[in-house]
């Protein structure tokens, strides 16, 4: 009967920190392309990061700024004139996301910079970056990096890879 006991506990024991180990691994992920960032490491963030929707994920934030813009200008626009506009808008994006999108430019972020054109920071980061993290469901979890209490949060999402690998697939800005 001890021996029935003990292997229950120590069945227990493994599978906890199974699951434990398992819901760290984005928090490993974060770090991991956080350390290739502070290293400068431009092909181990490269290896953490799905550029293909990464850039996508950032023309649609884009399109879907530019398209609720001015919504009382928006009403009184032919549909022809907004659909025209949203085709130049793609256009024109497209170049732009890829210039920016870059591993030098993810680097940036992560260590709380804005990026403007050229890869360049915008400024140097305050002494109170503040970051945090959540899971969105068991497959998305979502990083956010804030520059002081009262700046706008950036949101790196994560999107599982396999079972424990995890890959930057989105970038919100608010």
């Amino acid at each position: 009967m001890t021996g029935l006991r003990l292997l229950r506990w120590f069945t227990g024991l493994v599978m906890a920190a199974a699951l434990l180990a398992f819901l760290a691994t984005p928090w490993m992920a974060v770090h991991a392309l956080r350390q290739a960032a502070a290293d400068q490491d431009e092909v181990a963030l490269a290896q953490r990061v799905d550029f293909e929707r990464l850039r996508e994920s950032v023309k649609l934030d884009l399109l879907g700024r530019l398209a609720g813009s001015g919504s009382e200008q928006r009403d009184a626009a032919p549909a022809r004139a907004r659909r025209l506009g949203a085709a130049v808008a793609a256009a024109l994006l497209g170049p732009m996301v890829d210039e920016l999108v870059t591993p030098h430019n993810i680097a940036l972020l992560l260590q709380g910079h804005r990026v403007v054109t050229g890869g360049a920071a915008a400024s140097a980061p305050p002494p109170d970056v503040v970051s945090s993290g959540h899971y969105e469901s068991l497959n998305r979890f979502v990083y956010a990096i804030r520059r002081g209490a009262d700046d706008e949060p950036v949101e790196f999402v994560f999107e599982r890879n396999g079972w424990a690998d995890w890959k930057l697939a989105e970038l919100r800005f608010h």
